[in-house]
């Protein structure tokens, strides 16, 4: 779905995901759709999500990637 530019129907294909051990991927692949649809507050969102379920075991420039939100975003 992100591939066919279909960023909502990919996300509410994420949602629809409740398995713990897939909530850190679920997470970081929100992150890239919100991030190619430049939304900045969202993917900071996700992206902490993502660090929150474990993400840094699993994506270890997670940090670098939260950083680079943090100087980005209007709200931060």
């Amino acid at each position: 779905q992100l591939a066919q530019k279909e960023y909502d129907q990919a996300v509410s294909t994420l949602n629809g995901e409740s398995a713990e051990s897939f909530a850190a991927t679920g997470a970081e692949l929100k992150c890239d759709i919100y991030t190619v649809q430049r939304d900045v507050c969202q993917a900071r969102t996700a992206f902490q999500a993502a660090a929150d379920a474990g993400g840094f075991e699993y994506f270890p420039l997670l940090q670098i990637n939260l950083d680079v939100l943090a100087v980005t975003s209007p709200a931060a």
